[in-house]
C-alpha cells in the first residue's frame, strides 16, 4: 500500500465517531445472528450499520469482517506499519553501514596481507643473512684455529713471560721474519752488506761482525731498506 493511501486510511480511521464497534445484534440473543456493526455508548448499544439479512452467509461473515476492522483496529495496523517502515529504513541503513564497514575490513585485510608478506619477505632475506653469516663465522672460526696452531708457540710474543700478544699481532711479526728470510735468502756475497756464510768458525776472521737475534733483525732491515738483494 501506498503511503498516501495509508494516510487516508488513517484519516478516515481517526475522523470516525466510534472507534470500537464489532459485530453483534442489537437484541443481544444468541439465536439472532450478528448482522449488525454496533458500539456501545452510555445509553446502551448503539446500532452502526445493518447487513442485509436476506443474504445471511454473505450478511454475516461480510459484519463480522467489518467489526473486526474497525478504526481502533485499522489505526493500530497502521502504527504497527509505520514502526515496521522505521524498522526497516534502520535496518537499511545499518546494513549500508555494516556493508561500507566490511568494504573498510576488506581493504584493511588486504594491507595487512601486503605487508604480513612484505614482513615474511624481508624476514626470509634476514634468515638467509643470518645462515650466510653463521657459515661465514664457523669458516672463520676454522681459519683462525688453523693459523692459531701454525704460530709456533709464544715466539712472536712479548718476553719473558709472552705478554698479551694479539693473533694479528704475532701474525705481523711472523710476516715480518719471513720478510727478512725471503730477502736473506737472495743475499749474495759478493753484492750484499750482509749474507749467510756455512762454517762460520772456519771462515770467519777475528774482528768480523757475525750479528745474531735482535742484532740480525736490525742488519737485514737495514740493509732491506738500503738495497735489494740479486733475484
Amino acid at each position: 500500500m501506498s503511503d498516501v493511501k495509508k494516510a487516508e486510511l488513517r484519516r478516515l480511521a481517526e475522523a470516525a465517531a466510534h472507534k470500537d464497534w464489532y459485530a453483534g445484534n442489537a437484541y443481544d440473543k444468541p439465536f439472532i445472528l450478528n448482522y449488525q456493526i454496533i458500539t456501545d455508548t452510555p445509553d446502551g448499544k448503539y446500532v452502526l450499520l445493518d447487513g442485509n439479512h436476506h443474504f445471511r452467509a454473505d450478511c454475516v461473515a461480510n459484519v463480522a469482517f467489518v467489526g473486526a476492522a474497525n478504526p481502533s483496529a485499522v489505526i493500530s495496523l497502521l502504527d504497527e506499519c509505520d514502526k515496521l517502515q522505521a524498522d526497516t529504513s534502520s535496518m537499511r541503513g545499518s546494513l549500508k553501514s555494516y556493508a561500507e564497514n566490511m568494504k573498510k575490513q576488506v581493504k584493511l585485510n588486504t594491507r595487512l596481507q601486503r605487508e604480513r608478506d612484505a614482513a615474511l619477505a624481508e624476514l626470509e632475506a634476514l634468515r638467509i643473512q643470518v645462515s650466510t653469516l653463521t657459515e661465514w663465522y664457523s669458516n672463520a672460526l676454522d681459519v683462525i684455529s688453523e693459523v692459531t696452531a701454525a704460530i709456533p708457540g709464544v715466539t712472536y710474543m712479548d718476553t719473558p713471560d709472552g705478554g698479551d700478544v694479539s693473533i694479528p699481532e704475532q701474525i705481523r711479526r711472523m710476516a715480518k721474519d719471513a720478510g727478512r728470510y725471503r730477502w736473506l735468502r737472495m743475499a749474495d756475497w759478493w753484492s750484499s752488506s750482509l749474507c749467510v756464510i756455512r762454517s762460520p768458525k772456519k771462515q770467519a776472521k777475528p774482528g768480523t761482525d757475525c750479528p745474531s737475534r735482535d742484532r740480525l733483525d736490525s742488519a737485514i732491515d737495514e740493509a732491506m731498506s738500503q738495497e735489494a738483494p740479486n733475484a
